[in-house]
């Protein structure tokens, strides 16, 4: 499940908790609000947990080595110290940066390159 839905989830909460406290007053939506804050943060500390690169291979499905190289090579950002790299799920999930590659059209024609151009 994308990180996005259990956002929109948790910000659903929120508006039925509103929504309840309408029609039923604020101890009735008091339940909800705080459910929506403990799911919030579960979700955040999962999200950020930092996690060796045999735990983030387990996640991901790559090699240990291969995640420990990407986080040496600035691929994976670091989450933890030289000689005891970690990365967090976060970063994990959103995958390896890419390269900036100048945009040689724009440069030479002054334009967005795009599907169209």
């Amino acid at each position: 499940m994308k990180i996005d839905k259990l956002e929109r989830a948790i910000a659903d909460i929120r508006a039925q908790a509103e929504q309840v406290e309408i029609v039923a007053g604020t101890d009735a939506a008091r339940g909800l609000r705080t459910a929506a804050d403990h799911f919030e943060t579960a979700l955040r500390e999962w999200y950020n947990e930092a996690l060796t690169p045999t735990q983030a291979a387990e996640e991901c499905h790559w090699a240990a080595p291969t995640v420990a190289k990407k986080i040496r090579e600035d691929a994976l950002p670091q989450a933890g110290r030289r000689w005891a790299p970690r990365v967090t799920r976060g970063d994990l999930l959103a995958g390896p940066r890419e390269a900036a590659v100048p945009d040689i059209i724009a440069e030479v024609f002054g334009q967005e390159a795009g599907p169209d151009a």
